[in-house]
């Protein structure tokens, strides 16, 4: 899938989400899929349409609708749900699902934007008085306290000294997610799919929203496979071949393994720590009622409830931990003001 694509080509995930939303309710209507797509030409703006023209373009010459939207560069989750559906999977399902899932993603990030907006804002105004009271004001408190000879206290210096560098060393705190980012992107994102799942396991918060994702992913669509009919040997050999998460691909290759040597599939999860332990308990379950496809969807609807759940306790807390750090910086800045005041008007 190494199709590479101008940059201003990228949808927005809403409107991915939008499309694939649209195309998903006009195939449950009948429409095929070319005829779907040909519809919203007519609702959709003008570089949009450009992009689905081109679609079409591309299914008339036998191309898939995975590999059309491979090189409109869209979320590598909607890929795979589509990657799977196209291969013995149901596409109007894939399309619904997948429409949700990015929805759920636009819903966060704009509730995260919103919780941060205003506090981001004030830090900064208060950053650049600190930086004028630092440069301009402290200076000069300093120079008078200092006149004051024995009477001076190394506390006060010792605080006014401090906060004269703590201007530059807020910036260096603030830019620490900016610089994990790119630690993240330039470093493990390199590394082999096996080394990053052991470094996420290793972060608490990380390590709790991966369990939660991987026993989605892997729920979700073994289930949509499994109703196509497929054994899960062919399921695992689907997973093989997909490039849209590198680690379940190697995954598939060592459950196949596994499997062959005559371990159980819920034994082989139960033995994996980046799952929930339940989902081994479910698949016994279904395999026992013979719904093991059903279960299988239903427990990924609980796990991507569960995910939303886990997101909104992180952004519950966003909000008052940034006016707490703000409150600490105007305590420190108020401090730095009035503690040589009162220090200067005592030895008068």
């Amino acid at each position: 899938m190494g199709v590479k694509t101008n940059r201003q080509k990228r949808w927005s995930l809403a409107q991915q989400a939008k499309i694939l939303k649209q195309v998903s309710k006009l195939l449950e209507k009948g429409y095929t899929l070319s005829q779907a797509l040909s519809f919203l030409t007519f609702q959709v703006s003008n570089k949009e349409k450009t992009d689905i023209e081109k679609c079409l373009e591309q299914l008339k010459r036998g191309e898939s609708l995975h590999d059309a939207f491979v090189k409109l560069q869209f979320h590598r989750d909607i890929l795979s749900y589509l990657y799977f559906a196209e291969q013995h999977g149901n596409l109007q399902f894939a399309l619904k699902e997948s429409s949700s899932m990015i929805e759920e993603k636009v819903r966060h990030r704009k509730k995260f934007q919103k919780l941060v907006q205003y506090p981001v804002l004030l830090l900064l105004f208060i950053l650049s008085i600190l930086f004028v009271l630092s440069t301009v004001l402290l200076p000069q408190f300093e120079a008078l306290y200092l006149s004051f000879g024995n009477k001076q206290s190394s506390f006060i210096l010792l605080f006014m000294q401090a906060m004269s560098f703590f201007p530059f060393v807020l910036p260096a705190v603030i830019s620490m997610p900016i610089i994990l980012y790119l630690f993240y992107v330039i470093y493990i994102k390199k590394l082999p799919p096996v080394v990053q799942m052991q470094l996420f396991m290793r972060v608490p918060v990380i390590r709790t929203f991966t369990r939660l994702f991987n026993s989605y992913f892997f729920s979700v669509h073994m289930s949509n496979l499994l109703n196509g009919g497929l054994s899960i040997y062919e399921c695992f050999a689907l997973f093989q071949k997909q490039e849209h998460h590198p680690f379940f691909q190697v995954e598939a290759f060592a459950f196949t393994d596994q499997l062959s040597s005559g371990m159980r599939l819920d034994h082989i999860v139960s033995g994996k720590s980046h799952y929930e332990k339940d989902l081994a308990q479910v698949i016994v379950h279904g395999q026992q009622n013979g719904e093991l496809s059903q279960e299988l969807y239903d427990y990924s609807l609980f796990m991507m409830e569960r995910m939303e759940q886990f997101i909104f306790r992180i952004l519950k807390y966003v909000q008052p931990l940034t006016f707490l750090f703000i409150g600490i910086v105007i305590l420190l800045m108020y401090m730095s003001v009035m503690l040589p005041m009162l220090e200067v008007m005592s030895s008068l």
